[in-house]
């Protein structure tokens, strides 16, 4: 297990990723209006633009030199994106990203105030982690989510 910040020479492997996490599930999160609205800010630009944003915060889990997971955070706040590789699911590796992008928001003396939208497949997970629904299914842009926030415990 390997996780380290997301480097340039990353991107393409990371829009791929992205898409390949996404696609099982794009008729059932997304309308067509939908899609092309996420497909957006994980075009190569946009991905590079936010890696050399320090706003941003964007880790990757590698194993045997690929890309299995990624997780970004905004503002050190908002669970931004967090996509594992469907052969790699149910591994570990989305709680171990969680874990190191907690570590590092928190080390920078951010308090655990996180919060995110999520898709409905993603929510349980959310759960496990420690978010709370905080609101009713929104479709936002074509684009089915919930909104969570973290509780903090501890």
């Amino acid at each position: 297990m390997n996780i380290r910040e997301a480097q340039l020479a990353d991107c393409g492997k990371l829009r791929s990723l992205i898409l390949k996490a996404a696609e099982p599930h794009r008729y059932e999160d997304f309308t067509e209006e939908g899609w092309i609205n996420f497909c957006k800010p994980n075009e190569l630009n946009s991905i590079r633009n936010r890696l050399q944003n320090k706003e941003y915060l964007t880790l990757c889990y590698i194993e045997n030199e690929e890309i299995l997971g990624v997780i970004t955070f905004y503002k050190f706040e908002k669970l931004d994106q967090l996509f594992i590789h469907p052969s790699a699911r149910r591994r570990g590796i989305a709680t171990s990203l969680w874990m190191a992008a907690r570590n590092i928001c928190e080390a920078e003396g951010r308090k655990p105030n996180y919060w995110l939208k999520s898709s409905p497949m993603a929510v349980p997970l959310y759960e496990n982690f420690g978010f709370h629904l905080t609101g009713d299914q929104e479709i936002r842009f074509g684009i089915t989510c919930y909104p969570m926030e973290f509780s903090y415990e501890g």
